[in-house]
This record gives C-alpha cells, structure tokens and sequence, in this order.
C-alpha cells in the first residue's frame, strides 16, 4: 500500500511539474512556428494523452495519429477520446521494422520501453530507490506487441502534410527514426520533436548524437531544445529545412 501511494505521489509530482514548467515553453515554441493552427501531429509514444491534450489546447480540431503499446494505458486513451474522432490512437509499437518486439512495462508507465535494460545503471538504481523498489522489479510485465515503421504507417493512413512528429519511447528513438527514412513516405513532414535522455538506463543506447546525424542527413536541424522541469531531459525540435 505505501508503495502505491508512493508511486501515486511520483507521477503526480512529475505531471504538476511538467505542466507548470515545461508545457509552457513548449506551447510558446510551438506558437511561435503556426499560431494557433497547427492541424495533424503524430505521437508515438503517447501515454496518457499528454501530447494529444496539448495540441489540442492549442487547436481544438488538430488531428492526431497516437500509439502507445501499453495495452491498460491504451485501453484509457481510447476510453478517453471516444467522443473525438479526429483522435486516432493505435495499440501498435513503432520500430526499424514491422514485426513483433517484446514490451517492457514499468511501474512508472513513463518509462516503460522495447529497450532492454542496463542492470549496472546508476541512473536505474537511483529512480528505484525514488520509487520504492528494486531495480530487479521496476520492470512489472512484459509482452510481445505488433511493430509498424513509420514510413509504412504515413503512406497508408496519412493524407495530409504532417506539422508535428513527436518521439518519446524510452531509448528506442533512433529504431523509430530509422523505419521512418528506410523508405519514401508520401507526406511532408514540418518538424520532428525528439526527446534526449543523457542517462546509462539501457543497454545499448544510441547516443543522441547519432539521432542527430541521421536527421541532418535527411533534412532536419535543429530548432530548439527545451528542458524539462525534472532530471536532465530535453526535448529536441527539429525542423525541415526541405520546406
């Protein structure tokens, strides 16, 4: 029970600490770049609906493609948005590949993950001892869920240029980004918002610097880095320099 309730308190403190800090800066980036009319966002990695509320706080009839593998946040979201139907959310993992790949849920929800954990992590052992846990057990559940690349998905779902495509997997950003440009895709897309952990909480992280470097490579620099309120997280605006 106390372990719950601190959980409870964890996430609660994270989302008040988002909202007033790193929501506001975010919203006056995006702003900046299309007053209040930007229309189709892809989030992957959607969560709880935090990325689908923000963009339509900004344009109520802003169109949104979400995925999110967690099956019970899934579940919510679809629940949640029901009476919305420019809201499309996908209980489907984007990777390199289309395929299968084992989901790790966390019992922070946030950062659950396909990438596989690093055991030796003192980043891990300090958001176990944050959470109450071992850091054996910060892993609650794993499955197998379907995986679409991105590329795939846009050329058959997406008919309209693309404003925002916004990345947060836990590590697996790059695999997304890589099925996004193994193949054309029919629609423009305006920017890329990635988020940057500089952390050792998985295994086999691909540095950032190498996210960057395949988006420079097709097109994309960046526009802006805006800090999150907590740990040293940023999220990363690229924009296409093609446009």
């Amino acid at each position: 029970m106390f372990q719950l309730l601190r959980l409870k308190l964890v996430k609660a403190l994270i989302d008040v600490n988002e909202k007033i800090f790193f929501e506001r800066r975010l919203a006056k980036a995006y702003k900046s770049y299309f007053g209040n009319k930007v229309k189709n966002v892809i989030d992957v990695g959607a969560n709880k609906g935090q990325t689908i509320d923000f963009f339509t706080n900004i344009n109520p009839d802003c169109k949104v493609w979400a995925f999110e593998p967690n099956h019970t946040l899934y579940t919510n979201l679809i629940n949640k948005y029901s009476k919305m139907p420019a809201i499309k959310i996908y209980n489907l993992g984007i990777s390199a590949q289309a395929g299968q790949k084992l989901f790790q849920e966390n019992v922070l929800d946030y950062t659950s993950t396909f990438e596989e954990l690093n055991p030796d992590s003192k980043y891990l052992q300090k958001k176990s001892s944050i959470l109450g846990v071992r850091p054996e057990d910060i892993i609650k559940d794993k499955y197998v869920v379907n995986t679409i690349t991105l590329a795939e998905f846009i050329n058959e779902q997406v008919h309209e240029p693309i404003d925002v495509l916004k990345i947060d997997i836990e590590g697996h950003e790059f695999a997304a980004l890589t099925g996004l440009f193994a193949m054309p895709f029919n629609q423009p897309i305006k920017y890329i918002q990635i988020e940057d952990h500089t952390d050792d909480m998985y295994k086999n992280k691909t540095p950032f610097k190498a996210i960057e470097e395949l988006l420079n490579s097709n097109g994309f620099k960046v526009k802006e880095i805006i800090k999150h309120g907590f740990g040293n997280i940023n999220e990363v605006i690229f924009y296409n320099t093609l446009l």
